[in-house]
């Protein structure tokens, strides 16, 4: 008997009829039922089909609740069941993947403010004179102040034209633009960020070819405190030596810029104490500052709970930093969707959660292209290592970020968390070491290699530098004092009652110092100029800020090589 026999004869005995009852009635709900499930047969076959097609951006809207996307449009999983209108209308909204088209092209007249203000640049540029150079001092000011909200940005340029009104073809572009930033835009195109991608990912790579003064001491440092909290695990002989260093080989993964690693790619090989001492404390260049700080959440994975920093970062993560995160790995949405073994790669492939690249930084595959590595690795991409958040769920700092011009990348970064608390001990111990240097060097890794952007990067640091300044009031102390009391009254000893109060002083001081690192991320977006401040003094500040300068040059130079709107712009030059 086949499932819709079985179902359809299920259906009949609930009804009271026996097998010998009517047998048209039993024929007909039979039928029913058999084409009950060919239906849903094939709405599932349409569904499927639909599961990694990009969908226009405007119907992508109207089905957030009914469908879960990626950061660029394209399903993912269905929510709920659609019926065939709703199926036959996100059919007619497919367009080519982003992954397989270049943004040369123009795909809205919406466009944010970003992307606008690097087009006004280079109008600047072109047009040249006083007034030019003036007005595009101001934009890069406003560039570098990270509020390039599309408020802030049309106001600029508003301001611009009115100063621009005797020059009626230039006045005419810049009011064009400023109308192309008010109008409203979805988070997906906010989130494609194709300048600002690139505006930090060359910043970075300048910082990585060319060290700010006292990254690579303040990494060695943080290289030889992990050797010693390795060691320290290690004393009592309980654990072994060899099994802790396999599992730091293997959890070591390939990425584009180790081809340059020697030492690290020999511990791969080899992993002894030597070779990873060696590892550890070799740092003499950008990618030996990039090895370290990629080490720190593979060795320190390793580390048992008797290491308090470890543990007093990894609570933070957990209960401040992963309800803010919401980016998930791949692995978890194939449990989500239920994917089998044999679907996985499939599904990996046509998703594009497979793509490798030899490059630097988190543009996307629809960008035009970096500066060729010619000596990289291929190598996975860690920008689309993680699935793009929930665009209908995002979290406050999240949303924080698109409103400002700022991309999610992976979300709020666990290596700075994990880097900060390390920094913040190893500077107890050492008066001349500078956490703001560390993070000036992990901020280097984590955008270099693809994975965050330097917002979500900055976010995390100063979100905890912030809390960690939060102390309880004269009342909560006194209320902390007064438990105290009433446990002695109690007749409780006094060592008892100490350790009871200062347990819950410590508790009390805790959850105040994660509600204002919460509060601190709900409403934080980065001012690139801040970066500056990591530095150690005026000289170190003055090559971070050159950096940034330089990184917005090249950004203006790459939108005039390979922008559909610099036709726009090149009207002047007629």
């Amino acid at each position: 008997m086949d499932k819709d026999t079985r179902t359809a004869d299920s259906a009949l005995n609930r009804q009271g009829l026996t097998a010998h009852s009517n047998t048209q009635q039993r024929s007909i709900l039979r039928k029913f039922f058999s084409l009950d499930s060919e239906r849903k047969a094939l709405l599932n076959t349409r569904k499927d089909l639909l599961i990694g097609q990009t969908i226009d951006p405007r119907v992508v809207e109207k089905y957030m609740h009914s469908l879960e996307f990626d950061g660029i449009g394209r399903i993912i999983s269905f929510k709920k069941q659609l019926s065939n209108t709703a199926l036959d209308e996100l059919q007619a909204a497919i367009i080519k993947s982003l992954t397989q088209t270049n943004t040369t092209d123009e795909r809205s007249k919406a466009r944010p403010g970003g992307d606008c203000l690097i087009q006004f640049m280079d109008l600047m540029q072109r047009s040249g004179g006083d007034r030019a150079q003036e007005l595009l001092g101001k934009a890069s000011k406003l560039w570098m102040s990270g509020n390039l909200s599309d408020t802030a940005v049309a106001a600029f340029l508003m301001d611009a034209a009115a100063e621009l009104q005797d020059k009626s073809r230039l006045h005419s572009i810049v009011v064009s633009i400023a109308a192309a930033v008010s109008k409203p835009k979805e988070a997906t195109q906010r989130n494609d960020n194709m300048y600002g991608r690139k505006f930090e990912s060359e910043f970075i790579h300048i910082l990585v070819k060319n060290p700010p003064s006292g990254t690579i001491e303040v990494t060695r440092k943080i290289g030889q405190a992990l050797l010693n909290d390795f060691d320290k695990m290690h004393a009592s002989g309980a654990l072994s030596t060899e099994t802790t260093l396999k599992r730091i080989a293997e959890s070591i993964e390939l990425r584009p810029w180790t081809a340059l690693a020697a030492d690290l790619e020999n511990f791969r090989e080899e992993p002894t104490y030597s070779n990873l001492k060696s590892m550890l404390l070799s740092v003499n260049n950008g990618i030996d500052i990039l090895k370290v700080q990629s080490l720190i959440p593979k060795v320190s994975k390793q580390f048992s709970d008797d290491i308090e920093w470890k543990e007093y970062a990894d609570q933070r993560y957990k209960y401040v930093l992963q309800p803010a995160r919401k980016t998930r790995p791949f692995q978890v949405l194939e449990n989500e969707v239920g994917v089998s073994a044999q679907q996985a790669a499939y599904l990996t492939n046509k998703l594009g959660l497979d793509i490798k690249t030899s490059s630097y930084g988190t543009g996307l595959l629809n960008h035009p292209k970096y500066e060729p590595q010619e000596k990289f690795y291929i190598a996975r991409d860690t920008t689309y290592g993680r699935m793009n958040p929930d665009m209908a769920n995002l979290s406050g700092m999240e949303q924080q970020a698109l409103y400002h011009g700022h991309a999610i990348v992976t979300g709020l970064s666990g290596n700075t968390n994990l880097l900060t608390y390390l920094s913040r001990r190893i500077a107890k111990e050492d008066s001349e070491f500078s956490v703001e240097q560390a993070v000036l060097a992990g901020m280097m890794f984590l955008g270099f290699d693809g994975g965050h952007s330097l917002n979500e990067v900055m976010a995390v640091y100063t979100g905890i530098m912030a809390s960690e300044k939060v102390e309880l009031s004269s009342d909560e102390v006194a209320s902390t004092k007064a438990l105290e009391k009433r446990l002695l009254n109690g007749k409780a000893p006094p060592s008892v009652a100490k350790r009871f109060a200062h347990s819950n002083r410590q508790g009390l001081l805790d959850e105040k110092r994660k509600k204002a690192f919460v509060q601190h991320l709900e409403n934080y977006h980065l001012d690139y100029s801040s970066i500056a401040d990591l530095a150690k003094n005026t000289q170190h500040r003055g090559e971070i800020s050159l950096a940034l300068d330089t990184a917005l040059g090249r950004t203006i130079e790459y939108f005039n090589n390979s922008s559909y709107y610099k036709k726009q712009n090149s009207t002047l030059d007629n």
